[in-house]
């Protein structure tokens, strides 16, 4: 009983954002993805929210550039992939390739910083992907 009415309390007070689009930006060689670290602590993956009648492709794009400070064509190689299902809320995975060496201007509000992963990070824990470990490994071992 406690769990139905603390859900009901969650879904009517906490805005709904339904669908997400999210990016593994890779570094040019494919052996590292660009993971963001959140002022609230842990750790994320570039994107978000898509707003009212945004397409989710435009949603990137405009994440990136707040998000991140990067400008389209400053990454390349963007591909949707797949989208993956988290209680009732979709997100749409995108890959990318970043070269290493492109200046990211981080916003402080939504970005503390951001750090470049290997597949040896998150397998030995040194890098917490949460949700999205799985679907990084997977991306990193093509």
């Amino acid at each position: 009983m406690y769990q139905k009415i603390r859900r009901t309390v969650k879904q009517l007070t906490y805005p709904r954002h339904p669908v997400s689009s999210k990016i593994i930006l890779l570094n040019e060689t494919g052996d590292k993805a660009l993971m963001t670290v959140l002022p609230r602590g842990g750790f994320g993956l570039p994107g978000g929210h898509v707003e009212g009648l945004e397409q989710p492709d435009d949603t990137l794009e405009r994440e990136l550039f707040e998000e991140l400070g990067l400008s389209k064509g400053e990454y390349t190689d963007v591909v949707r992939r797949e989208f993956l299902r988290f209680d009732s809320r979709i997100i749409l995975m995108y890959t990318g390739v970043l070269a290493e060496d492109v200046v990211i201007t981080a916003d402080p509000v939504e970005v503390k910083e951001v750090t470049w992963v290997s597949r040896q990070d998150i397998e030995a824990g040194v890098i917490p992907a949460g949700k999205y470990t799985d679907y990084i490994l997977t991306v990193l071992g093509e």
